[in-house]
């Protein structure tokens, strides 16, 4: 008889194993370091089953966030089959983060990001929004771990999900009449297989995709000068916001539209497709990062990009198709991103050919 135990939960993306002479076992991962297991000091408290027990919400109905949660947006989101999101970042107390102009900031140990995924239900009337998911996202001294809380029917308390992935389906009201949307809740080791190490386990909170607006109620600030107010950054800002690299609004997508591709690109995609990432291998090697030159990012003659055509450029085809191993993005997306797909269909069209 054969049986699967649980020995051990990681955010490392594991590559292989493998044991030495004595039989002591060993994992690889895609970080390039050899890792082995130990038995640990002691075992923590259970993980909170409900939102409710995180004592992250004042009210979990209402979605109203406890004292010391702070909301934020991004410029370009990454895409989630076209839902809506609310996010908020908490710190813990006299904790610092390490500000970056360009790189990847760095959160303490007890960062918690949190993120609600919410559907529309009825499309003729957009603010018919039903609450489909809140996952965080946990730096805890193990590192970064993420958890999905599920919301129930009545809207009014989200469950944490077990280990393993779930879909569901959702009836969606259209003006030709209902339809069914699946919706995919990522398991634990879903979440670090994008929130990788290569791209600093957190995505979206940097310089370029904060330098931005948002109301604070009815007034509308810089989020970074409003994070720099509440003391949360070890250094004071040394630049204006209008000296800081901002990304252009994806909503709005009045930006020249190789920068709306490369911003897209970087926001969704350059943390498997760079240095040290796991989509970097062999044919992939594209390098998505925002600030490298085009002839790096697509090195030699390859046809992920086929500048001036975007019907040989393989880019844009796995974008757009939607099967198991071929998709782009691979993860919890059932849906293509039609507006992405065109924009960068016409970034494509006006490359000069090489």
């Amino acid at each position: 008889m054969t049986a699967n135990d649980k020995i051990a939960r990681t955010s490392l993306l594991i590559s292989a194993f493998g044991e030495d002479e004595a039989g002591e076992a060993y994992l690889t991962a895609f970080d390039g370091y050899v890792y082995r297991l130990r038995v640990p000091a002691e075992r923590g408290p259970a993980f909170p089953r409900t939102l409710t027990d995180t004592g992250l919400f004042a009210s979990v109905k209402d979605h109203t966030p406890a004292a010391g949660l702070i909301p934020y947006t991004v410029s370009v989101p990454l895409w989630s089959d076209g839902a809506a999101k609310d996010r908020f970042l908490v710190l813990p107390a006299q904790a610092k983060v390490v500000y970056k102009d360009r790189d990847q900031w760095q959160f303490p140990v007890g960062t918690v990001l949190v993120k609600t995924f919410l559907m529309n239900t009825d499309l003729e009337k957009p603010k018919e929004m039903r609450r489909l998911e809140t996952r965080l996202l946990v730096h805890n001294p193990r590192g970064w771990e993420g958890y999905t809380y599920l919301w129930n029917e009545e809207q009014n308390e989200a469950n944490l999900l077990a280990d393993w992935p779930l879909t569901k389906q959702y009836d969606v009201k259209t003006a030709t009449g209902p339809v069914k949307r699946e919706w995919y809740f990522p398991s634990r080791s879903d979440c670090i297989a994008c929130h990788t190490q290569n791209a600093g386990f957190v995505m979206g909170l940097n310089t370029r995709q904060l330098n931005r607006e948002l109301e604070y109620g009815k007034v509308r600030e810089n989020q970074i000068r409003v994070f720099e107010r509440l003391g949360i950054f070890s250094e004071p800002l040394l630049k204006t916001a209008g000296d800081l690299e901002a990304f252009p609004d994806w909503q709005t997508k009045t930006a020249p539209v190789a920068t709306l591709a490369r911003a897209y690109l970087d926001a969704n995609c350059a943390m498997c497709h760079s240095p040290g990432g796991r989509g970097h291998a062999g044919g992939a090697a594209m390098d998505l990062r925002f600030h490298e030159p085009l002839r790096e990012a697509f090195p030699g003659k390859s046809n992920w990009l086929t500048p001036g055509d975007p019907t040989r450029s393989v880019l844009l085809k796995r974008m757009t198709m939607r099967h198991d191993n071929a998709q782009m993005p691979p993860l919890a997306t059932n849906c293509v991103d039609e507006e992405a797909a065109t924009v960068i269909r016409q970034w494509i069209k006006q490359l000069p050919s090489r």
